[in-house]
């Protein structure tokens, strides 16, 4: 303890006791001049104790103060958790919604090209149908044309090779 003018030698332990008690902190200010009492106050334990306990009561509230803000700030982490998760949940979400769609896109795909082939397809079948029908009618009237031909060149074959036999004949009867 810091004091401005010690008491004699004698008399320490009767000078400690009387500045440790509360009587003795302010006889002993009483005693001194305003300069060395100002000083001793100041520096007295008193001082010390009320500044000790001002700081705690600071120090307290500053904590109080840390906790709210330390509890406020822990909500807003889970908030931001839970909004995060949602985020998440709703990401997933239309993530598979874009594979169900792409999935029913794909099959839609495959119906509409399947029924598109099939058309071509049919139409194929058609047409290959058309031309064997026309290739059989042109061949069949092809085939008759030409058999009529060869018919009609047969008779006259025929009628010619009879008329040469029969010329013959006729030469072969007069001349006898």
């Amino acid at each position: 303890m810091d004091v401005g003018i010690l008491p004699a030698p004698s008399s320490v332990l009767q000078g400690a006791r009387l500045l440790n008690s509360d009587i003795g902190r302010h006889s002993v200010k009483s005693n001194f001049s305003t300069r060395l009492s100002g000083r001793f106050y100041q520096n007295g334990s008193l001082e010390r104790h009320t500044l000790r306990k001002s700081r705690l009561v600071e120090m307290q509230a500053k904590k109080r103060r840390l906790e709210k803000e330390l509890q406020l700030e822990e909500r807003r982490v889970k908030l931001l958790e839970e909004r995060l998760n949602e985020t998440e949940r709703a990401r997933d979400d239309a993530h598979e919604l874009i594979i169900t769609i792409e999935r029913g896109v794909i099959r839609f795909q495959a119906f509409v090209r399947r029924r598109q082939a099939l058309r071509l397809f049919r139409k194929l079948q058609h047409e290959s149908a058309m031309r064997e029908l026309v290739a059989k009618f042109f061949q069949c009237r092809y085939r008759g044309w030409k058999g009529r031909e060869r018919a009609v060149s047969r008779r006259e074959y025929l009628r010619e090779k009879q008329r040469i036999e029969s010329a013959a004949t006729i030469q072969a009867n007069k001349q006898r």
